[in-house]
């Protein structure tokens, strides 16, 4: 079969390579087609135009056909987001563009909508997101796994919070570089009877957000970035943020969105970005 495939024209579904990284997050590698024709080139140590993207004859087709290659679709951005969002039933997955590069950029699902909406070739920019969810980082010195069958992803999720992957990452995004967050939770409460009396229904959503110390300027800008997530609007009931500085109890059934020691710390341990950038490298910006 061809290693690649082109979204457009091509009805065939295949399922891509879902990457771990260390902290456990699942997200759907892809490759800007800069990165897409370096990876090629250096694989193959050689340069024959006529055979790009694919050897199509020579002495080298059949070792080019045992690699495993790093892309196996082409596409637009908005191609890309369909595909991670509905390749698999089990969960829908952020994107993450030139992972293991200098510059690598992860897409959430608001940026996801944003670009499907953009007409085909209207050249806006994608703008008006949270500054947080606009990084991004130097992933070269990750240890990533890959997951290449739906019996590994199945494992790999039974791990992981049952929300979806990618709401997942756009909280970890909006809040890791606020150190005082220790770990955020989410779970089921009942609500006040004063509420109820008033109209509300018997259970509410609670996001409880441990801080390493009670301060009110953290908790005000910590509630701003999570008024932003999102995935609230999917929980289909009233939302409390819970402000606190121990854990929810054990029997409470809460569920672990984001732990600063894990998630937290891979996130600001690549952010500092020294490398050259893609943008620099193809010289985007001269006149």
């Amino acid at each position: 079969s061809a290693l690649w495939i082109d979204l457009i024209e091509c009805e065939e579904r295949r399922l891509p390579h879902i990457c771990q990284l260390p902290n456990g997050m699942l997200v759907f590698p892809t490759f800007s087609f800069e990165e897409y024709l370096n990876h090629y080139f250096q694989r193959l140590s050689l340069y024959e135009s006529m055979w790009f993207p694919v050897p199509r004859m020579g002495s080298k087709y059949d070792d080019f056909c045992n690699l495993e290659f790093p892309v196996c679709a082409t596409g637009k951005v908005a191609n890309m987001c369909t595909l991670a969002t509905v390749a698999y039933d089990a969960s829908q997955f952020g994107i993450s563009v030139n992972l293991l590069q200098n510059t690598t950029k992860f897409l959430t699902y608001p940026e996801m909508i944003r670009i499907s909406q953009k007409a085909p070739f209207g050249g806006e920019t994608i703008d008006g997101f949270h500054p947080a969810l606009q990084r991004t980082f130097d992933t070269t010195k990750l240890t990533v796994k890959r997951i290449g069958t739906r019996r590994e992803l199945a494992a790999a999720l039974a791990a992981r919070p049952k929300i979806p992957q990618v709401a997942q990452l756009e909280l970890q995004l909006l809040i890791f570089d606020i150190t005082e967050v220790q770990q955020v939770f989410v779970r089921t409460v009942a609500t006040p009877k004063w509420k109820q009396l008033l109209g509300k229904a018997e259970t509410m959503t609670q996001i409880d957000v441990v801080l390493n110390k009670k301060d009110s300027t953290v908790s005000k800008s910590v509630a701003e970035r999570l008024s932003g997530w999102s995935f609230l609007e999917e929980f289909q009931s009233d939302i409390h943020i819970e402000f606190c500085i121990e854990r929810p109890p054990e029997d409470s059934k809460a569920m672990l969105l984001y732990d600063s020691e894990i998630d937290g710390e891979m996130f600001r341990s690549t952010t500092a970005n020294n490398g050259p950038s893609l943008k620099s490298l193809l010289d985007y910006d001269a006149p």
